[in-house]
This record gives C-alpha cells, sequence and structure tokens, in this order.
C-alpha cells in the first residue's frame, strides 16, 4: 500500500522552500570569480510546511476531530533542506531531513510524527497554465512535480486516538511506518511578490507495506495525454495531463486513483483550468473520464462506440475539486479491470467519444527507486529498480542500462550488466565510481555527472526505446562522482583546508552574512568546536553541514581531522603553514557557463521539458486538428 488507500488523510497548503541559487551557475565556483547573482543567491536550503490543514477528503468524514489537524515540519528540530544534485544537474532536487508532525490545530496536542526518509522530486511537468509557450505566470515557475518518500521512527500522540480516521491509519501502517506524497507547485521567483520563496501543495499521508518502494508510487500508470497546439504558426506539444498513477484493491472491487497531479491549473492556487481554456483545436474536448473496453484497447483519435466502453469515473473540472480533494479519486470497479489496461477517453462537443491515452504498455511498468546517487572514487553503490505487470511484481524481465550522460574526462562508472527482475520484480543496477580525470577544471566544479537512462527495449544501435514505458527524459539515474580527494597524514590550512572552504565561503554566503567567514583561519579557530559538531554529523542530520551535502568524503575528513589536531602553539592553535601559497582549487570543469536568466525563463526547466516531450513520456502526440476533424 501507499498513500492510495482508503485510510489516506489529506492536507492543503503552502511550503516554504529557501534554496540559495548562487551554486546554480558552473562560474560561481571558481574562486576569486565575479559572481553571478540569480534569484535569492544568499538562500539557507530551508524547507517548511505553512498553514497546511487537513480536508475533508479521504478517511476525514465530517465530525471526525482530524478535520482541525494541521501538519507542520518539526517543532524541536531544524528545518528539512532541500538539496541539488549538482549545477550540472538540477532537475532531482531532494528533500533532506524533514521531521512530519500532524497535530491539533487549537490546542497543539500531537497526533502523529515521522522522519521522512530522503527522496527527490519526480514527475515534472508545466502543469500551471504558462510556460515556454505560453505567457509566463505571474509567479514566473508553471513547473509541478511531485514528492513521495516513507515516515520512519513514527510516534503517535493522544490527538489520534479521538479521531476514527487517525485510527485507521494507524491499524493499516502494519509495518509501523507511513507513507507520504506531496504535489508541489505555484512557486514564486520574483522577490517583489509577497509569496517570494514559497509555492502551494497538496499532501498526503497513508499506510506504507513491506516489499513497496519508499520513494514513489509503483503501482499501476496512464500516461499523460500530450498534443500539439499551434503558436506564432509553428507547432509546439501541449500537455493536456499529466501522468495518472492508481493502484486497485487486492479484492479486484476498488481503486484509487492519484490524478491531482496530472490536471492543468489555471493558477497558483491550484484552481482547475477548465477545458473551454484549452488552446486552439483543444477546446472541443467536453469531458476527459478514465475507462476500459472488455474487447480490447482501442485505437487513439478513434471514434469509439460508447457501449463498449466500461465507465470508471470522470475527470473533475470543476475549478475547486483540487483545492477540496487533494486530487486522489477512489472508485469501485468490477474485478475485471485486474488484468485490463485503463484508457483515458475524450468526449468531443457532438458526442464522439475517442481514446486519447492508455496505460503502459502490456501494463508493464518499471521504475530506478534510489535514482539520484552520490559517489566518492572506488566505492559501489546499488541502485533498485522495481517492475510491474497490471500492478503485480513482474518476475523475469530483462532490463538495460544505457549511459545518456557522458563525462568529459577520465573512464564512466563501472556499470553491471543487470539481472532479470527476480520474484518480487526487483533488479539492482550495481555502479562503481572511477576517477572522473577532473573534466571541469575550468569552473573547479568537483568531479562529474553521470546519467544512465534504464528500459526493457533495446534497439539495433543500442539506443533505449522509451515509447509506452510511462516513463521520460528525467527518468534516469544520475550520478555525481566525487574527485579523490587523499586525507593528509597532518592536514594543514593554507594547503588543504583555505581552497576548498574559500569556495564555499563563495557560494552560500548566507554563512558569512550570518555567522562567521568560514574561509578564515581565525574564525575557524574561534568556532573549532562548532564546525566539529556540524561536519561530523551523520550526512542525514538536520545539523549536518555543508547543508548542500556536496562535499566530497575526503574533504570532510580532511577538514575535520584539521579541526581535531590541536597544536602546542597558543597563537595558532590549529596547523597553519604561512609559506604556501594559497593555490586555485585542483578540480575540474567544463562545457559552457550558464548565464544568469530572468525569473521564470530558466533554461534548465525548458530543456527538461523538451526532453520529457522527445523521449516519449507523452505518446503518441497528435495533432489538434485530429479533434477538431471527430467533432
Amino acid at each position: 500500500m501507499s498513500y492510495l488507500s482508503s485510510s489516506r488523510i489529506s492536507f492543503a497548503g503552502r511550503f516554504l522552500s529557501d534554496v540559495s541559487t548562487r551554486n546554480n551557475v558552473d562560474a560561481n565556483y571558481k574562486p576569486g570569480a565575479a559572481q553571478q547573482n540569480l534569484w535569492n543567491a544568499s538562500g539557507g536550503a530551508s524547507v517548511e510546511l505553512l498553514d497546511c490543514g487537513a480536508l475533508i477528503s479521504g478517511s476525514i468524514e465530517p465530525g471526525d476531530t482530524a478535520a482541525g489537524f494541521v501538519i507542520t515540519g518539526a517543532i524541536d528540530k531544524p528545518s528539512g533542506k532541500m538539496v541539488d544534485l549538482d549545477p550540472d544537474w538540477q532537475m532531482a532536487s531532494q528533500v533532506w531531513s524533514m521531521h512530519l508532525r500532524i497535530a491539533d490545530r487549537k490546542t497543539g496536542a500531537l497526533a502523529v510524527e515521522g522522519k521522512m526518509a530522503v527522496c527527490a522530486f519526480r514527475d515534472l511537468w508545466s502543469r500551471q497554465f504558462g510556460g515556454p509557450i505560453f505567457p509566463t505566470p505571474v509567479n514566473g515557475q508553471p513547473v509541478g512535480a511531485r514528492y513521495v518518500s516513507v515516515l520512519g521512527d513514527v510516534t503517535w500522540g493522544p490527538a489520534a486516538q479521538g479521531s476514527a480516521a487517525m485510527q485507521a491509519l494507524k491499524a493499516s501502517a502494519s509495518n509501523g511506518r507511513l507513507s507520504v506524497g506531496w504535489h508541489v507547485f505555484g512557486y514564486f521567483y520574483p522577490d517583489s511578490e509577497p509569496r517570494y520563496r514559497t509555492g502551494s501543495l497538496m499532501l498526503h499521508i497513508g499506510p506504507h507495506s513491506d516489499r513497496e518502494p519508499e520513494t514513489m508510487l509503483m503501482h499501476r500508470r496512464i500516461q499523460g495525454f500530450s498534443t500539439e497546439v499551434e503558436v506564432g504558426g509553428q507547432q509546439f506539444p501541449f500537455a493536456v495531463t499529466g501522468d495518472i498513477d492508481f493502484a486497485v484493491a487486492k479484492d479486484g472491487t476498488s481503486s484509487h486513483f492519484d490524478i491531482g497531479q496530472g490536471l492543468l491549473l489555471s493558477d497558483v492556487d491550484g484552481h482547475l483550468l477548465p477545458f473551454s481554456a484549452l488552446p486552439n483545436g483543444l477546446s472541443v474536448i467536453q469531458k476527459l473520464f478514465v475507462g476500459f473496453m472488455p474487447q480490447g484497447l482501442p485505437q487513439l483519435v478513434t471514434p469509439v462506440p460508447p457501449d463498449d466502453i466500461f465507465h470508471v469515473f470522470d475527470i473533475p473540472n470543476d475549478p475547486d475539486w483540487y483545492r477540496q480533494t487533494g486530487g486522489v479519486v477512489s472508485s469501485r470497479i468490477s474485478a475485471e479491470i485486474q488484468a485490463k489496461p485503463l484508457v483515458l477517453f475524450a468526449q468531443l462537443q457532438g458526442g464522439a467519444v475517442i481514446a486519447v491515452a492508455t496505460e503502459t504498455t502490456d501494463g508493464i511498468y518499471y521504475r530506478a527507486e534510489d535514482f539520484v546517487q552520490r559517489l566518492e572514487t572506488g566505492d559501489t553503490t546499488t541502485v533498485t529498480i522495481h517492475a510491474r505487470k497490471f500492478g503485480q511484481p513482474l518476475a523475469g524481465l530483462q532490463l538495460h542500462a544505457v549511459q545518456v550522460r557522458p563525462g568529459g574526462g577520465g573512464p564512466a562508472p563501472t556499470v553491471s550488466p543487470l539481472p532479470p527482475t527476480d520474484a518480487q520484480g526487483v533488479t539492482r543496477l550495481a555502479i562503481t565510481g572511477t576517477d572522473p580525470g577532473a573534466p571541469r577544471r575550468v569552473n573547479a566544479l568537483d568531479g562529474e555527472v553521470y546519467a544512465y537512462q534504464y528500459g526493457h527495449k533495446l534497439r539495433s544501435n543500442g539506443t533505449l526505446d522509451m515509447h509506452g514505458t510511462g516513463l521520460g527524459g528525467l527518468d534516469v539515474i544520475v550520478v555525481h562522482v566525487r574527485d579523490p580527494f587523499p586525507v593528509p597524514d597532518t592536514p594543514n590550512f593554507e594547503r588543504d583546508i583555505q581552497p576548498f572552504m574559500a569556495q564555499y565561503a563563495q557560494l552560500y554566503p548566507v554563512m558569512s552574512q550570518h555567522l562567521f567567514d568560514i574561509s578564515d583561519y581565525d574564525a575557524l579557530v574561534a568556532y573549532r568546536q562548532a564546525m566539529l559538531l556540524a561536519f561530523s554529523r551523520d550526512i542525514g542530520d538536520p545539523n549536518y553541514m555543508p547543508v548542500t551535502r556536496d562535499m566530497s568524503r575526503g574533504r570532510s575528513q580532511t577538514l575535520v581531522k584539521w579541526l581535531s589536531n590541536v597544536t602546542d602553539n597558543a597563537d595558532e592553535p590549529l596547523l597553519r603553514d604561512r609559506t604556501i601559497a594559497v593555490a586555485s582549487m585542483d578540480i575540474a570543469s567544463k562545457g559552457p557557463v550558464l548565464e544568469s536568466e530572468p525569473p521564470g525563463e530558466r533554461e534548465d526547466i525548458k530543456r527538461a521539458m523538451g526532453m520529457r516531450m522527445a523521449q516519449g513520456t507523452y505518446r503518441p502526440i497528435m495533432p489538434a486538428s485530429a479533434l477538431e476533424r471527430l467533432v
């Protein structure tokens, strides 16, 4: 099970993401370089939930005390942190060290709390009406995404005892852990707006089952519906819906669909975009609904006799529906759906019904869990990939991993062939980091980033055919392999510490502005104990430094070793060699410098959306004119 269950509890509100963007630009890493500022360059990476109240949805009935609950971060720990992997791969932002707490809004009494496992956002698409081919919305960011994780170390409080919804959730969480899903959208870039650095979210809590993935929904999926629209005489891909994930109960009589993540929005608050507002010929769509055909899959964009369709539910088009429900639909259905692919149908003006999107090919769906990896040279990491067929574990599926982002220096990491999936539908990819050869020397970035796509259909030229898989260009395994950094026997400040700490002081000015200059010898001596505490914490600890999680193990160990080695010289308690000139960082960079861009026009977002469309996430792309001809 996941949060797609009958004991689900949903919340709606806003979130703060105070990310720094100074480290988004490659050129900013070069010591002494003039800094290119983007929006919020001095951010502190904090993530907080803001005024997220429970919805009368899922298992919460009117009159249940849970209707007055809120969900927040921890009240006695530092906030969670949002962290990018690398400036050259910003499309896998992770949330670290986040604690969630559900409590009574009026009394503050605890219902339940737990620690959220590290997770990266997925399922990015331009869902707020605006974006690269339409006027940019006022918040500057049309893209939405989803986080999925689990809560561990769960503690139940007294407020849960008086709520039927909370008791049902507790009873269904047989392994003591909870599933959590966030839809995030409507994020504000412009600092002139009152909601600067905040966005909107829908949040769901449900039970988590053993052997289910922790950081993704792994049930069944209807691929998003995409078409083409004409803008300025040119045809552009346009997503009418995102992907719809759903789970079917074991007895086949009920199902739960997360459709909220896949619906277009008209504003930052989550109002749905009416079908009548769709561009060009798409406004001929009168209704979208989910169903299946007992006799087999229909052809796309071909009229289907309505009597041949088993109707499951309509896609809501009430502007307020998403804000009121959180976007999860529950439906009682026939057991026949257990092995039938579901279809997204469109009813057009005049009554014609056509199929516009279907479940993944043959009901097969797979996805990598630990797809964001930080890897030291010489270390080996393992990435788990789950495979399902109509929601059940699929054994014997042969997947292939193909490198799609090459490095620019030394040899790429060593990647083992994937074995066929086991009886639980699981296979594992082993990756060993090799010395990347300092390929990004120009801008002093550490290591190199590599990406691997995975799929079960390998073309004769060695590339993967991702058509019909439900995966897109961002569904890759991405690995940052760090440069080797041997720990000196006796570290000293000028040679071993100051070069990389100067880079951190340059990239994260929030430290120097509000605490102290972390590249200054005297300051490090004065705050030695605090630095030792922060840099020796476990990487999952909310007090871990650096909050960006991007310092290699060798550099971190060198710093801790130096801070620990007190000398007999009272004037210089930590070893310092004034005779050694401060050298430039002996790490690397390559490629073009990313220029500062106006809010809402980030090239990484545009590249990601283009890549997602190009690699088959929404297939087939059909001309809007094809719909008009059927009216």
